[in-house]
């Protein structure tokens, strides 16, 4: 699998003009498709980050999250459906 920065790299040395996506293809021995499946990805994640005009979370992170949320859950750690987290009653 390759990572985030290898992505971007070749991404951006696409957008730079620097190679044709055929070119980084032969040069890197990746299918075209998996490319512009990268340049569509970043492309859309700067869109949506000008959007939003807030940080955008890596899918990966986000996908952490909610696996470290179903932990928490099989584990019985409830904070937020707990009684026990509502201050206490005065008599």
């Amino acid at each position: 699998m390759f990572g985030t920065e290898f992505k971007r790299t070749a991404v951006q040395r696409i957008l730079t003009g620097e190679k044709t996506l055929a070119e980084l293809s032969r040069e890197l021995d990746i299918a075209p498709s998996v490319i512009r499946n990268w340049k569509r990805f970043a492309e859309a994640g700067a869109t949506t980050a000008v959007q939003a005009s807030e940080d955008v979370v890596p899918a990966s992170q986000l996908r952490e999250a909610y696996a470290k949320i179903r932990e928490l859950e099989r584990a019985g750690a409830r904070p937020w459906r707990s009684r026990s987290c509502a201050p206490p009653r005065r008599s």
